[in-house]
């Protein structure tokens, strides 16, 4: 399994990715789980690389792999920025969408028009 992972690095990613994304949605699909798991198919990628770093370089491979996604090469501002953007994003949507469209919310015919 090693020379196959040296060998074609890549594809063994892809391939690997392309199955672990499917193995929620599978059994979602057949009524078996919630169909709330599938999202979990989003980690597909970054398990299949730890899975191939674990293959191709033992245990030092996963530990340097994880390591490094502690490394920080951006001030402290930025990774705010990057975190609470885009919550401030979706509860300025959620103020501003009832106000641009208020007929297509469920029930906006019952209800009075919002005032903005």
């Amino acid at each position: 399994m090693s020379r196959l992972v040296k060998k074609f690095p890549a594809l063994c990613l892809f391939v690997l990715a392309l199955l672990l994304g499917l193995a929620p949605s599978l059994p979602a699909a057949a009524g078996l789980i919630p169909p709330a798991f599938m999202q979990l198919g989003a980690l597909s990628a970054s398990l299949a690389g730890i899975i191939l770093a674990a293959i191709e370089g033992r245990k030092g491979g996963v530990k340097e792999l994880l390591r490094r996604a502690l490394i920080w090469r951006v001030g402290l501002g930025w990774w705010l920025f990057v975190l609470l953007f885009p919550a401030l994003l979706s509860v300025v949507t959620l103020v501003i969408a009832p106000c641009s469209a208020p007929q297509a919310w469920i029930g906006a015919a019952s209800r009075p028009s919002p005032t903005c």
